[in-house]
């Protein structure tokens, strides 16, 4: 599977406006190679869609198109639906379950052998984004919906 500039410019057009100061790239460690190598030609030049702040000398922190760069494990395996992630988490929810607080519990009977007391704290919570559905704009024609949340499609 490649990525290739078009697939970023493409994500970033669909990402929501207003989201643009807090939103984030994430990637699955396995994009860097092809990350890395970006670029849009423009003339006879061009110019590279990933920068390592500060030139190469600031990596690891790294920024595509402006916004910062987040390599983990958490995201899917390069080329499956969300191995490239750009998100704005100030709009996704998080709560903790209605009633109920910190769970805390204590054993000395676990490592009694050993002279040692195990604790356990418990707390639920859960989260979605806010957004229920993605945006129309108004003049965006057919397919140019817009999100907070936008994952780069599965490729060959």
């Amino acid at each position: 599977a490649t990525i290739v500039a078009a697939n970023i410019v493409k994500m970033f057009s669909r990402l929501h406006p207003p989201s643009y100061s807090n939103a984030i790239w994430m990637a699955n460690m396995g994009t860097f190679p092809q990350l890395s190598i970006l670029s849009i030609a423009v003339g006879t030049g061009g110019t590279t869609l990933w920068q390592p702040a500060n030139g190469l000398a600031g990596a690891p922190n790294q920024t595509i198109m402006g916004l910062p760069l987040f390599l983990t494990e958490h995201c899917q395996a390069l080329g499956t639906v969300g191995d490239i992630v750009l998100a704005d988490w100030s709009q996704y929810l998080i709560g903790g379950k209605a009633g109920g607080g910190v769970q805390t519990a204590s054993s000395m009977h676990l490592y009694f052998n050993y002279d040692k007391t195990v604790y356990r704290f418990v707390l639920r919570y859960d989260g979605q984004p806010w957004w229920q559905t993605t945006l129309t704009p108004k003049h965006g024609g057919a397919g140019a919906t817009m999100s907070p949340f936008v994952a780069l499609a599965t490729r060959a």
